[in-house]
């Protein structure tokens, strides 16, 4: 099943909502997905920036998979820009993301 996930900021945990059925499926403090999509909706960036007040614009999208781990952070940051990054370079496609309790994103 195909999901797309944000981080909920008041509570640092991961949002999970299903694309296929568009329900929310809950929370977690640790995911993996496989075959991903990093995107940002660049007129609610632009909402975010003006209003200073963050919501959710910015997604991965992709399959629950079993626990692994990346090595390489993923960072975003709707002030400093405007793509999901990865070793200062835009990231847009991962074969596998791992979501930790910290709220980071890390991939290989």
């Amino acid at each position: 099943m195909k999901v797309l996930v944000f981080k909920d900021i008041k509570n640092n945990r991961w949002t999970l909502w299903s694309l296929d059925r568009k329900t929310h499926l809950g929370y977690r403090k640790n995911l993996s997905l496989r075959n991903c999509s990093l995107i940002v909706v660049e007129s609610k960036r632009k909402q975010v920036i003006k209003s200073k007040k963050r919501s959710p614009h910015a997604w991965i999208i992709g399959t629950i998979t079993k626990t692994s781990k990346g090595n390489k952070l993923v960072t975003y940051n709707p002030f400093k820009n405007k793509f999901f990054m990865k070793e200062n370079k835009r990231i847009q496609k991962a074969s596998k993301v791992f979501f930790n309790s910290k709220g980071q994103v890390f991939t290989n």
